[in-house]
C-alpha cells in the first residue's frame, strides 16, 4: 500500500468553507473595529489641517489688514507731526517777532527818552554857558579896558 500524499496549497474541502466564512467575519470584524475608526481619524486629521490651513490664510490676511493700518497710522502720524512741528515754528517765530519790536520799540523809547534827556541838558548847558559868557565876556572887556562897565 502505497501512500500518496498530495500537499496541495488549497485543498477543497469541510474546511475550506468553514476558512472562508471565518475569513468574512474576521474581514467584517476589523472593518469594524478597525478600519473605520482610522478613516474616521483621518477624515478629522484632514479636515483639521483643512481648517488649520484656513485659520492661516485668515491670519495672514488680518496680518496684512493690520500692517496696512498700522502703515497708513504711522503716515497720519507723520503728518500731523510735520504739521504741528510747523505750526510750532509758526508760534516760535510770531512770539520771537513780538519780543524783538517789543525790544525795538522799548529802545525806541530809551533812545527818544535820552535824546529829550540830552537835549534838555543841552539847553540848560547853552543857558548856563551864556548867563557865564556874558559875566566872563564884561570881566575880560574890562580888563583889557581897565575900567569898569556898567
Amino acid at each position: 500500500m502505497e501512500i500518496i500524499s498530495k500537499v496541495a496549497l488549497i485543498s477543497i474541502n469541510e474546511t475550506f468553507f468553514f476558512q472562508l466564512v471565518s475569513f468574512l467575519i474576521f474581514m467584517f470584524i476589523v472593518t469594524r473595529v478597525m478600519f473605520r475608526p482610522l478613516e474616521g481619524a483621518m477624515q478629522n486629521r484632514n479636515a483639521h489641517f483643512e481648517k488649520l490651513k484656513l485659520d492661516i490664510s485668515d491670519a495672514r490676511d488680518e496680518l496684512n489688514r493690520l500692517t496696512i493700518q498700522v502703515r497708513e497710522s504711522e503716515l497720519k502720524a507723520k503728518s500731523e507731526a510735520f504739521d504741528m512741528r510747523s505750526q510750532m515754528e509758526e508760534e516760535g517765530q510770531h512770539a520771537a517777532r513780538q519780543v524783538m519790536d517789543a525790544a525795538f520799540q522799548k529802545a525806541a523809547e530809551k533812545k527818544e527818552a535820552a535824546l529829550k534827556e540830552m537835549t534838555h541838558q543841552i539847553i540848560q548847558a547853552r543857558n548856563q554857558i551864556q548867563s557865564e559868557v556874558a559875566g566872563v565876556t564884561t570881566m575880560i572887556m574890562e580888563r583889557l579896558l581897565e575900567r569898569r562897565l556898567n
